[in-house]
C-alpha cells in the first residue's frame, strides 16, 4: 500500500510543477497524502471487516457441523433407545405368555397331585388334603410370585415323594366307629395293624380300597415294635396286595 501511495505521488507532480507555485505544490501533495491516507484507512477497514467476516463465516460454519454431529449423535441415541425398549417389550410379552404357560402348568400339577393323594394309601389323609387346598389356593393368589408358587407345587411333590421312602407308626381309625389303633406304614408298600390286645389285626387293602381283618399279629406287632426302635431290626413277613382281584 505504501509503494501505491508513493507512485501517486510522482505521477501527480509534473502537472502540479507546471501550474502551481512550489507552495501551493506543496500544499497539494499534503492534502493528496491526506486524502491518500483517508482512503487507505478505509481500504484497512474494509479489509479488516472482510476478514472478520470470514472468521465469524468460518466459525459459524464450524458451529454449525458441531451442531449437526451433535444432533446426528443424538438421534442414534435415540434410535438405539427406541430399539431396546422395543426388545423389552417383546420381552416383557414373552415373559407375560411365558407365566400364563406356568400358571396354566402348575394348575394341572395341583390336580394331579390331588388325584394322586385320593387314589393313594389312607395315611395323614388330613394334613396332606390340606395342602392340596392350600396349593389350589396359591395359584390364584397374585400377591405371591410365580416363583413362589411353583415352589410350592414342587414341595408338595417331594412331600409325597418322601413319604415313599419313610416309614412310621401311627394311631387311625380303621372301620366305623369309634375303633382306633397304631397302624403300621412302610413307605407305600402298605398299612397294617393291630390292636394293643394283640387280639386283632388287618391291613389296608388297596384294590378293595378298605381295610380287612386278617394277618398275622405278632408279625404286624414285632414290625411296629421295629419301626419305633423298640426292638432291634429284624426281617419280618407281611402280606402285600400285588394281584389284581
Amino acid at each position: 500500500m505504501t509503494h501505491w501511495r508513493f507512485a501517486l505521488l510522482l505521477l501527480a507532480w509534473p502537472a502540479l510543477a507546471l501550474a502551481q507555485s512550489p507552495t501551493a505544490v506543496i500544499d497539494d501533495i499534503a492534502t493528496l497524502q491526506s486524502q491518500a491516507l483517508a482512503a487507505q484507512k478505509r481500504i484497512d477497514a474494509l479489509y479488516a471487516e472482510a476478514a472478520q467476516f470470514r472468521q465469524q463465516r468460518a466459525i459459524i460454519a464450524a458451529e454449525g457441523s458441531a451442531d449437526a454431529l451433535l444432533i446426528r449423535e443424538l438421534e442414534t441415541q435415540a434410535n438405539d433407545r427406541r430399539q431396546h425398549l422395543d426388545r423389552l417389550r417383546a420381552d416383557l410379552a414373552a415373559v407375560a405368555e411365558t407365566e400364563l404357560g406356568i400358571v396354566a402348568l402348575m394348575a394341572s400339577m395341583q390336580q394331579a397331585l390331588a388325584a394322586f393323594v385320593s387314589l393313594d394309601l389312607p395315611f395323614a389323609t388330613t394334613r396332606r388334603q390340606q395342602r392340596i387346598r392350600q396349593l389350589g389356593e396359591s395359584l390364584v393368589q397374585r400377591e405371591q410370585s410365580v416363583t413362589a408358587r411353583y415352589q410350592s407345587i414342587i414341595q408338595g411333590y417331594l412331600d409325597e415323594i418322601g413319604y415313599g421312602q419313610t416309614d412310621e407308626v401311627t394311631v387311625m381309625q380303621v372301620a366305623a366307629g369309634d375303633r382306633t389303633v397304631p397302624v403300621l406304614r412302610l413307605g407305600r408298600a402298605g398299612l397294617w395293624y393291630v390292636t394293643p390286645d394283640g387280639q386283632h389285626a388287618g391291613r389296608y387293602d388297596p384294590l378293595l380300597r378298605q381295610w380287612t381283618a386278617g394277618g398275622d399279629n405278632r408279625a404286624i406287632a414285632q414290625a411296629q415294635q421295629v419301626v419305633t426302635g423298640r426292638i432291634p431290626p429284624r426281617a419280618v413277613t407281611l402280606p402285600v396286595r400285588t394281584t389284581t382281584p
